[in-house]
């Protein structure tokens, strides 16, 4: 009997342990999906903007956990959610801000518009919350600040030619069976004047100096001759350009005035991250009957023995 007992708990240890290592595989493969990836647009034709002028950095943030967002370090250990677009937009800047202190993209300086599916160690990327940071390329100070509704947040620039470019970082989710996430940030659009000021152009008519008097007309009718227009001196020529700072954008015109190529700043955060489903654990089915089997068995190996023992002890 007592081998009984003994192979029964080896059997039972044994189920529990292939089961385990089942589940933690399935997770595994879970998280690291090889199918899941990224790709960042921001080609702007009415702008003069190529996706080959930007670059892109990628911070993970958060783990997936249960269909949660659980922070990882140095972002935090808690969970992050938000409810509405501007707690988001409060996280996001708190995150970015930490990023910029004390965090390390897996993914620093790719170019615009290529798909993104592993980080610079080679490893895929997994389930989670990523930062998308996109800025300038050939700009080594890209960072700046932009104050939206009494709020000071962090942005990151680029420029070319003609215009200035202000760019809020993203949050993006990763979840299972994504594929390819696009990501298409809008930026506030400033645009350059080189020279804001008109030049005075010099006047041909000579100015009469402090010595000279004016001849009289020898026509019999007298003539009336154009006012001399004064030679800009040294006060009067204009202060030279100094490039405009990052502004709030004036408040957008009704709806029903806006063009409908132009986007509004604000749209980049109308949509909340999805959130997975749940419960999202990576369980699988076949072990329920399997074990609920092996217990049925247990159970009445243990009945049969009981009975069998207490004959035994009847019978004596």
């Amino acid at each position: 009997m007592k081998q009984i007992k003994q192979f029964g708990l080896r059997a039972l240890i044994v189920i529990l342990l292939l089961a385990v290592a089942l589940c933690a595989v399935q997770r595994e493969a879970i998280a690291s999906n090889p199918g899941i990836s990224m790709r960042v647009h921001v080609a702007d034709p009415k702008h003069d903007l190529a996706d080959s002028d930007m670059l892109v950095d990628v911070y993970r943030v958060a783990d997936l956990v249960n269909g949660r967002y659980q922070a990882i370090a140095p972002y935090g250990s808690g969970i992050l959610t938000w409810e509405s677009n501007q707690e988001q937009r409060d996280l996001t800047n708190t995150l970015i801000n930490t990023a910029f202190r004390r965090g390390t993209p897996i993914i620093r300086g790719a170019v615009c518009g290529r798909i993104i599916d592993h980080a610079d160690n080679g490893s895929a990327l997994t389930l989670g919350l990523y930062l998308v940071v996109v800025r300038g390329a050939g700009l080594e100070e890209y960072k700046g600040t932009v104050r939206l509704e009494g709020k000071t947040y962090t942005v990151t620039l680029a420029e070319n030619d003609e215009y200035n470019f202000q760019y809020l970082p993203a949050l993006v989710a990763l979840l299972e069976d994504s594929g390819t996430v696009e990501i298409t940030p809008k930026p506030d659009v400033i645009p350059k004047n080189p020279n804001p000021f008109p030049t005075p152009t010099p006047s041909t008519t000579p100015t009469p100096g402090p010595s000279e008097s004016p001849q009289p007309s020898e026509s019999p009718e007298p003539s009336i001759s154009p006012e001399p227009t004064p030679t800009p001196g040294p006060s009067d020529s204009p202060p030279p350009y100094v490039p405009p700072t990052p502004t709030r954008r004036p408040d957008p015109p009704p709806p029903d005035q806006l063009d409908p190529e132009e986007e509004e700043f604000e749209d980049i955060f109308d949509e909340d991250v999805p959130l997975g489903p749940l419960p999202q654990t990576g369980q699988l089915w076949w072990p329920v009957p399997v074990l609920g089997a092996v217990g049925l068995i247990l159970i009445g190996a243990g009945l049969y023995l009981t009975r069998k023992d207490r004959r035994k002890r009847e019978n004596a």
